[in-house]
C-alpha cells in the first residue's frame, strides 16, 4: 500500500460526471463507423457515470473511456480476457476488440443476463444465490490456480498498490464524521499489520455490475471489464462481491473453499471490502457523498451480518 493519492486507482472508481447527449451521439457514430451494419440499430446507455461510457447497439457493446486511467486499463483489457478465457469453460468471457480511430474506444459481443445489484440480488432465491455463488467461486479458483509466470508470459503485470493506511486516514480524515472515521480507522489499523498475501490472478472487480446473470437460477453466463484483472493480494480479489451483498461474499468464500481453493480468513477479507470503500471515498474528489453513503450502509450490513453470527467479530 505505497502508491500515492494521485496514482492511477485501478483499484477504485473516478466520477468524471454524466454523459451529455454530445458525448452520447458522438460515441454513437464512432461505433457506427467501424460497425456500418449497426446504423439503423437503437443505442442503449450501459453504463455512464464511472469513468467509460458503455453502448450497446444492436449484437455489440461499445465502452468508451472517458479517462486517461480508464483509456490505459482499456488497451490492456484483450491480453486479461484472453487469459482469462484459456482458463475459463464459463461463464462467457467477452473477445474484445480495441479500436483507435476515430477515437479509442473497445467492442465486444453484447453478454445477454441481468446485471445484480443488491435489490436484484436480495430478491432471488435461495436455490438462485447458492448457483451464483458456486459459479462465482468457481471463477476465482480457476484464476487464482494460473501459474504467475504464465500470466507475466501474457504480458499483465501487478494490480497498482492502494495508498498507505495512514494516507487513507489523513484523507477520510477530511470528508468522513468522527464515530464513522473510527470505525474506518479501526479497519485501516487491522489492515495495516496484517500479513502479506498470496499473489494471484485476479480480476479485481468481480461485483454484480460485470456479471451477466440469469437471476431466476443463478446461472452466472457471464463475466466481463477485465481492466483491472492482474496480478495482486488473493483476499483482496476475494472482497469485491460484497458491492452487492456481505451475504453473496460469504457464501462465495464457502464455495471457494469447498472447491479447493486455500483457506480464507473471511474477516480480513471484510475488512479489506471496507478499505476499498474508503478508496473509493478519497479518491471522489469533489463528489464524495455517494461514495460515504455507501460506505455508510455497507459498515451497517457488516455490522447485521456480525450480529447474527455469520462470521467472525472481526
Amino acid at each position: 500500500m505505497q502508491a500515492a493519492l494521485d496514482d492511477e486507482p485501478r483499484a477504485a472508481r473516478t466520477v468524471p460526471g454524466p454523459a451529455s447527449a454530445a458525448e452520447i451521439a458522438e460515441a454513437r457514430a464512432a461505433a457506427v463507423s467501424v460497425r456500418p451494419d449497426l446504423r439503423r440499430a437503437t443505442a442503449e446507455v450501459q453504463a455512464v457515470g464511472w469513468d467509460c461510457l458503455g453502448l450497446r447497439l444492436g449484437d455489440a457493446m461499445f465502452k468508451f473511456p472517458r479517462t486517461e486511467a480508464a483509456a490505459w486499463r482499456l488497451c490492456g483489457e484483450p491480453a486479461r480476457l484472453a487469459l482469462a478465457r484459456r482458463h475459463l469453460a464459463t461463464p462467457r468471457i467477452p473477445d474484445m476488440t480495441v479500436h483507435r480511430a476515430p477515437r479509442l474506444f473497445s467492442e465486444h459481443p453484447y453478454l445477454e443476463g441481468a446485471l445484480v445489484d443488491p435489490a436484484t440480488y436480495h430478491a432471488m432465491p435461495e436455490t438462485a444465490r447458492d448457483r451464483l455463488a458456486d459459479e462465482v467461486a468457481a471463477v476465482y479458483v480457476a484464476l487464482h490456480r494460473i501459474p504467475v509466470a504464465e500470466v507475466e508470459e501474457a504480458g499483465i503485470g501487478r494490480v497498482a498498490a492502494w495508498p498507505s493506511a495512514e494516507r487513507l486516514f489523513d484523507a477520510a480524515a477530511r470528508v468522513l464524521d468522527p464515530p464513522l472515521l473510527a470505525s474506518v480507522g479501526a479497519t485501516l489499523g487491522r489492515v495495516s499489520v496484517s500479513l502479506p498475501d498470496t499473489m494471484v490472478f485476479g480480476h479485481f472487480d468481480t461485483h454484480g455490475w460485470n456479471m451477466a446473470c440469469d437471476t431466476a437460477t443463478g446461472r452466472l453466463d457471464g463475466l466481463f471489464d477485465f481492466g483491472d484483472a492482474g496480478l495482486g493480494p488473493r483476499h483482496t480479489d476475494l472482497s469485491y462481491p460484497s458491492f452487492v451483498s456481505p451475504d453473496l461474499t460469504l457464501r462465495v468464500l464457502r464455495r471457494y473453499e469447498a472447491r479447493g481453493g486455500r483457506p480464507v480468513d473471511v474477516d480480513h477479507v471484510m475488512d479489506l471490502h471496507t478499505v476499498l470503500r474508503v478508496v473509493e471515498v478519497v479518491k471522489a474528489g469533489e463528489r464524495p457523498a455517494p461514495f460515504v453513503w455507501a460506505l455508510t450502509d455497507w459498515l451497517a450490513a457488516l455490522d447485521r451480518s456480525r450480529s447474527e453470527g455469520e462470521f467472525g467479530a472481526g
